[in-house]
């Protein structure tokens, strides 16, 4: 049997103490959680985001944009500054990880009690709460494990970056999805090209023109929402905004039968979905006309 000396059998006991704190210092780390809130994606930054305490709006107007949420927690029961200041390092760096440059706090060191499930002795392992029949007579369908309250200390907040271009990106994006759900799209295509496509796209939404007049630039037809049955009328002018080209199509809908008792229908639901619709298919066709010129 081969032995070892006292003081090496000492040592390697101090290594496994050490390394089991280590390990349990690492899961009791902070690691910070980061929820995008735009879909541009956006390099990192190599340095430490900072902390401000500017209003959203102040921040907007210097050219910053949110581009996502960050939270972190960590143990504690108590205010602690020291927990608290890594909580803030830990998200400082994963925010720039991510592409920010500042962080609004939202909330500093918070405690959040929370109850978890307490299984750690064998003879403490819950109950039954519901019975219920079966083969061999009742048994448990529901079963309750005991728990305990756990406390932790949050932090989270916004995270912003500089980018005038991206803030403009944005905003045009936006304006243009608000269009979209109004029903009204500005093309930079001629009147004609854009009259022509509105019949196309009526066409390939399966929806019957039933007039048209080219001189006022007006065209009207029927489709249906939801099911066959039901139908919706689209009234569309068409009108040129200037030479460069831009032209500007709007539309409204109204629906001529009821919906039925299966579906939930809302006017406004139907006619954001019928604008969304008939826009994007628009877009979709008049990208077409682009490409072949």
């Amino acid at each position: 049997m081969q032995t070892y000396p006292l003081f090496r059998i000492q040592i390697l006991i101090t290594g496994f103490v050490l390394l089991g704190a280590g390990v349990a210092m690492a899961q009791n780390e902070a690691q910070p959680t980061f929820t995008p809130t735009i879909y541009h994606k956006v390099d990192a930054r190599s340095v430490p985001a900072k902390v401000t305490s500017d209003d959203e709006s102040a921040l907007t107007s210097k050219g910053y944009v949110r581009i996502g949420t960050i939270r972190a927690e960590q143990p504690g029961k108590k205010e602690d500054t020291e927990i608290i200041r890594q909580l803030e390092s830990a998200i400082l760096l994963k925010a720039a990880g991510a592409g920010g440059d500042l962080v609004r706090f939202s909330k500093e060191g918070a405690i959040k009690a929370s109850q978890v499930e307490n299984s750690s002795h064998w003879y403490n392992q819950g109950h039954c709460t519901s019975w219920g029949p079966s083969a061999v007579g009742n048994t448990c369908v529901m079963w309750s494990m005991p728990t305990r309250s756990v406390k932790n200390l949050i932090s989270e907040g916004t995270v912003w970056r500089y980018d005038p271009k991206l803030a403009a990106d944005i905003a045009q994006w936006e304006a243009a999805r608000k269009d979209q759900d109004a029903g009204t799209l500005v093309s930079q295509h001629t009147y004609d090209e854009v009259f022509q496509a509105s019949q196309d796209t009526f066409k390939l939404l399966g929806m019957l023109v039933t007039d048209k007049n080219k001189n006022e630039g007006t065209i009207s037809g029927t489709g249906s929402y939801q099911y066959a049955a039901q139908r919706v009328a689209y009234h569309i002018h068409v009108e040129a905004l200037n030479d460069k080209p831009e032209t500007r199509v709007t539309m409204s809908v109204e629906a001529l039968t009821p919906c039925g008792w299966r579906y939930q229908c809302k006017p406004t639901v139907m006619k954001k979905e019928c604008n969304e619709k008939f826009i994007s298919t628009l877009q979709r066709v008049l990208a077409g006309i682009s490409r072949s010129n």
